[in-house]
């Protein structure tokens, strides 16, 4: 694997920072990088994998990128997709004073660029007290596979809380 320098905007990157939304969100956008004028290199797809900021100044440190095949090549990627929570207020289990606690913010996926989805939707309106949603049971995107690791119920979320009757 080699590593490439490559010079761009501060600006730019914080506009896809800013874009994406949210630090688990940055993995999932794919974006171009392109050799400075007159540089050597061709330009290439890229997934932001990670932005390094200063602890005070909030001042953008450094940005890593990780190479990614081109749109239409039918490779996959590895990627680590946010996980979006729909129904919460619907839940029974919260609307008698239980709270979510959503246990992973993100899940890893395995698909093609073509794919990769900006989330993945939880639905959680069903769940009563001590209620879960495993990865198991996520609905994934056509084409995308959750990478499951050895624990096969492990739960993405689930309401918890002393809950009222």
């Amino acid at each position: 694997v080699d590593n490439r320098n490559v010079a761009f905007l501060r600006e730019e990157v914080l506009a896809e920072l800013k874009a994406a939304g949210t630090v688990e969100a940055m993995g999932t956008r794919i974006v171009r990088l392109a050799p400075e004028e007159g540089g050597a290199g061709e330009a290439t797809q890229a997934l932001l994998r990670q932005a390094r900021f200063h602890p005070t100044t909030d001042a953008l440190q450094s940005v890593v990128f990780q190479e990614c095949p081109p749109a239409g090549s039918g490779q996959r990627v590895r990627v680590e997709v946010p996980v979006n929570v729909l129904g919460q207020e619907a839940s029974p289990g919260v609307r008698r004073g239980g709270f979510l606690n959503l246990l992973q913010k993100t899940v890893t996926c395995v698909c093609s660029v073509d794919t990769i989805p900006r989330h993945i939707v939880v639905d959680v309106s069903h769940l009563d007290k001590g209620g879960s949603v495993t990865l198991e049971q996520l609905v994934k995107p056509e084409g995308v596979h959750a990478v499951i690791p050895r624990v096969l119920d492990q739960p993405v979320c689930k309401i918890s809380g002393k809950i009222r009757d």
